[in-house]
């Protein structure tokens, strides 16, 4: 699906790890390396002594040879160093970190060059309200010189108006009678509780339906609005919002919103 959308902000993170090593095990190797001194090792990546050492302790364990070894003795009084084979390890994990790391860069420039990648992504990246996602085809388009006025009608027969780029349109070959799916954040919806005759309120889109349930965590609200044919909204209001409207459940309600805040995704 690709939607019309500005890039928003959306990435990829993985952390790699193999099989009982990752990055704080290496992280421990690289400070013991550097150190020589398992107690000032611990306290660089933020580890008591003893979790350093029962991390190291399972390292062994785990490996074929040991990592770590103490030496004793010496002009510096010994100390913890890392042996050949946790040099090779840490050689190893830090090149296959590397080139781990280079992969999900990769991924997550495929995600800024390619909206339709980002679009399934739209719905996660809210934390505070979410995105409503709408199926419907064209009825109508209305071409300007720079943005095109589509209407489409939802299976619930209501209509959406959606104000896009000329280039959408163009590229995507959008025609009436199209499947196209609507973007619509739940912070751009409106509630009214009554009908506003159109010319009375610059936004476009009015569809009615009926509160099914809502959720509140004291300072936010997320109203659910059941609209016919199985057709769902969601909008994000305030606590304070909330209480002037009187919300209930089984309320009769309209949501509002202006067709600039409609986005418009369609199948590849």
């Amino acid at each position: 699906m690709t939607i019309n959308n500005s890039v928003k902000t959306h990435r990829i993170d993985a952390n790699f790890k193999l099989t009982g090593i990752d990055s704080r095990m290496t992280a421990l190797l690289k400070a013991i390396d550097t150190q020589g001194s398992l107690n000032q090792a611990a306290k660089m990546v933020g580890l008591s002594y003893k979790g350093a050492w029962q991390m190291i302790e399972r390292a062994n364990q785990l490996a074929l040879s040991p990592l770590v070894k103490t030496e004793k003795g010496g002009n510096k009084g010994g100390g913890t160093v890392l042996t050949a084979a946790g040099k090779s390890l840490l050689t190893l994990f830090t090149g296959l970190e590397n080139e781990h790391q280079c992969f999900i860069e990769k991924l997550n420039k495929r995600l800024v060059d390619n909206d339709a990648l980002l679009a399934p992504l739209t719905c996660f990246s809210q934390k505070n309200h979410v995105t409503n996602q709408l199926i419907g085809r064209i009825n109508t388009i209305q071409w300007g010189s720079e943005n095109t006025e589509i209407c489409v009608v939802l299976p619930s027969s209501q209509e959406i108006i959606a104000s896009i780029p000329l280039h959408f349109v163009e590229s995507f070959e959008l025609l009436e009678g199209k499947e196209v799916y609507l973007v619509i954040d739940s912070i751009n919806v409106i509630l009214m509780t009554t009908s506003l005759d159109e010319g009375k309120i610059s936004a476009r889109n009015q569809l009615k339906g009926t509160i099914d349930d809502i959720t509140s965590d004291g300072a936010s609200a997320l109203v659910h609005i059941k609209l016919e044919k199985g057709d769902a909204l969601v909008a994000t209001i305030t606590q304070k919002s909330l209480q002037q409207l009187q919300l209930q459940k089984n309320d009769e309600i309209y949501a509002i919103f202006k067709s600039n805040s409609v986005e418009v995704g369609v199948n590849l």
